[in-house]
């Protein structure tokens, strides 16, 4: 579970590393730690998802489809390492 959650992370750090500057996040140029993401897969367009809509860490992680609910909102902490908070 921890690798599979390790691996979801490193793709989405690594697609936001090699995204132009204006695509990374919608309307500005980097990562605001302070606000709330959805992250939407380019290939599925479909939401990193909680599973079951659960907010414990170290659920698993899911493509489902995007709606409104807190378990598809993500922030950025800032670190050495790469956080993505639920």
């Amino acid at each position: 579970m921890k690798r599979l959650l390790f691996l979801l992370l490193a793709i989405c750090f690594c697609a936001l590393v090699f995204l132009p500057a204006s695509r990374r996040v919608q309307g500005q140029g980097g990562i605001d730690t302070s606000k709330w993401y959805r992250l939407i897969a380019k290939h599925s367009g479909k939401c990193l998802d909680m599973r079951y809509a659960n907010l414990i860490d170290g659920e698993h992680l899911i493509q489902y489809d995007c709606h409104s609910g807190d378990n598809q909102k993500f922030s950025f902490v800032p670190s050495a390492a790469v956080t993505i908070r639920s």
